[in-house]
């Protein structure tokens, strides 16, 4: 129980910090955002990447 409180804690003064970041860069679009944005585009460009991988070793590897 004590745990999870300061984890909670924790979070808070994370987005209390990112929130001023984001104040004095960009109103609307803070700096956590713009970061899961970029993360996401990784992870999909990562997964096609992989997929086209993928497929091209069941293809190949057969023969």
């Amino acid at each position: 129980m004590g745990r999870e409180t300061k984890d909670i804690q924790r979070k808070q003064d994370l987005s209390d910090s990112f929130e001023i970041e984001s104040n004095s860069d960009r109103p609307g679009l803070g700096r956590m955002s713009w970061f899961a944005t970029n993360f996401a585009i990784g992870v999909v460009v990562f997964c096609i990447i992989a997929l086209i991988a993928y497929a091209a070793i069941k293809l190949y590897g057969d023969s």
